[in-house]
């Protein structure tokens, strides 16, 4: 048979026809047909390599790749997170730094510990500064109304917080939905009922001045 010449007519052509078979290259039905019409046992040999190919070895090697590709992915997302931390350690180091270090009218500079929201104000004017508080996720209303949430009801002087205690409360405000939003609307909130009650406890005390003065006339007139 001259197909049975070309496909297993020696040595490298058997290897070769195999190889093919396992890879696709040929179709291995067309093997196994010209193995059944020459040899019977051929033919159960044939189909027990096919088998042994496709449904040990193959998933065996795949297997193999797969569980690289996890690791190799793990892996760079183990780097990934180490970049990130890395970046974000630094940009906490440079904010404090920046914030320790003030201008005094502009001639010279001085450390401190403590920073207000104008002092913070002018260093948000600095493309750099503001740069900075976006890469943690915070934009200058934010910082603003942290600010704001310092402040003590009914006193006009700007509160003041310590550096280090505000750059931990301005990566505990970091997320997608963000603390400070809730916790400036509940400030707001508290703000309006307090001026609420204020404009109410007014108002009686303005009614009951009325009407200790309308009594006062009435007793008079008696």
């Amino acid at each position: 048979d001259p197909d049975m010449i070309t496909y297993f007519g020696s040595m490298p052509d058997v290897m070769l026809s195999l190889f093919q078979a396992t890879t696709g290259g040929l179709d291995w039905r067309e093997l196994a047909d010209l193995l059944r019409t020459a040899s019977t046992s051929g033919f159960v040999v044939f189909l027990g390599y096919i088998s042994m190919m496709v449904y040990a070895i193959m998933n065996i090697l795949t297997g193999i790749c797969v569980n690289n590709a996890n690791k190799a992915a793990e892996d760079d997302f183990d780097n990934s997170v180490h970049e990130e931390l890395s970046k974000h350690n630094s940009v906490v180091a440079t904010l404090s730094r920046i914030l320790r270090v003030r201008n005094s009218k502009g001639e010279a500079t001085f450390v401190s510990d403590t920073i207000t929201w104008p002092q913070l104000e002018q260093h948000l004017a600095d493309p750099k500064v503001k740069g900075y508080f976006k890469r943690i996720d915070l934009e200058p209303w934010h910082l603003r109304s942290f600010f704001d949430l310092l402040k003590v009801s009914g006193e006009d002087e700007e509160p003041s917080i310590a550096i280090d205690q505000f750059i931990r409360g301005c990566m505990r405000l970091r997320c997608n939905i963000k603390n400070i939003d809730l916790m400036a609307s509940r400030y707001e909130m508290e703000d309006m009922i307090v001026k609420h009650i204020s404009d109410i406890k007014h108002a009686v005390d303005k009614l009951l001045v009325a009407d200790s003065r309308h009594q006062g006339k009435a007793v008079a007139v008696k």
